[in-house]
């Protein structure tokens, strides 16, 4: 028998990756299984890979916020747009801490792995196995998709993230698809529900009987995630903090992020930003 947390989401979310990890560990969880985004909008950067590389994380892959964290550095991402100065203004503030080793461990982290316990072999993604972005596996996905996420990466489970939203679905030959929630960000498009903001991960038993998935839910400091967010100075973090504290994500909120910028001056700290890049 084995049991796994899987988890991720996590956003930049410390004190809820602290919480996870510690109830994870009451539950005596042997392996952690990570899906991607790891880092941003949220004020996290060292210490995260240092909590994960306490616990005996291994499977890690890649998501689209660490791919776009991997653009930015790359000179992928312009600064014309205020989305392209929220992405670079956050990916500096990361790099004023981030180790090239952690860059590097990024850009090692496969996209897809599919591994095997106790006979019962399993698929992990961020979202789509060869697509890390995008909505084709949301809560309401047809079961044309998931029958042919099936048929294209044959396997007993299929696990990812992306969509911070708990989900347990079947293929219609029986396998099982699900996702574990967000961690540091965790969502519910029903309004009466979005008020459970705890963290979000789930524990994978794997055993002679076959596979038993127990989501889990717990409660964090919000208030001390602002408070550390503040004393470290995160860019945009009246954004993060309505996202903590609301359940709703305001990364695409053009109009604020707007205002954000002009009263920061956050246009000239990325211009400097990208020439550092360049030299």
């Amino acid at each position: 028998m084995v049991k796994i947390a899987v988890l991720g989401d996590i956003h930049g979310n410390t004190t809820a990756l602290e919480a996870v990890l510690a109830d994870a560990k009451e539950q005596s969880v042997e392996e952690y299984w990570i899906l991607g985004d790891l880092l941003l909008p949220g004020h996290g950067r060292m210490e995260l890979f240092n909590l994960l590389n306490e616990v005996n994380s291994t499977i890690k892959v890649r998501g689209n916020w660490d791919d776009c964290l991997l653009e930015v550095l790359n000179g992928d991402v312009g600064i014309e747009d205020c989305e392209e100065i929220y992405l670079n203004r956050l990916v500096q503030y990361a790099m004023e801490e981030l180790t090239s080793e952690s860059v590097t461990s990024i850009r090692e982290t496969p996209m897809h792995v599919m591994t095997d316990r106790e006979g019962i072999s399993f698929s992990l993604s961020h979202q789509l196995p060869e697509k890390n972005y995008g909505w084709e596996l949301g809560p309401t996905a047809s079961q044309e998709t998931i029958d042919g996420l099936f048929e294209k990466y044959p396997c007993d489970v299929a696990i990812y993230g992306h969509t911070h939203i708990p989900v347990l679905r079947y293929s219609s030959k029986g396998q099982l698809l699900f996702n574990p929630g967000s961690v540091g960000n965790p969502f519910f498009p029903w309004e009466k529900l979005r008020h459970d903001l705890r963290a979000q991960y789930a524990i994978l038993t794997v055993d002679e009987h076959g596979v038993s998935i127990d989501f889990r839910k717990v409660t964090y400091d919000v208030s001390l995630e602002v408070k550390r967010a503040k004393e470290k100075k995160l860019p945009f973090v009246d954004l993060y903090q309505s996202q903590v504290e609301t359940g709703v994500n305001r990364v695409h909120d053009r109009e604020w992020i707007t205002t954000v910028i002009e009263e920061n001056h956050y246009l000239d700290d990325v211009k400097g930003f990208k020439e550092k890049l360049l030299t």
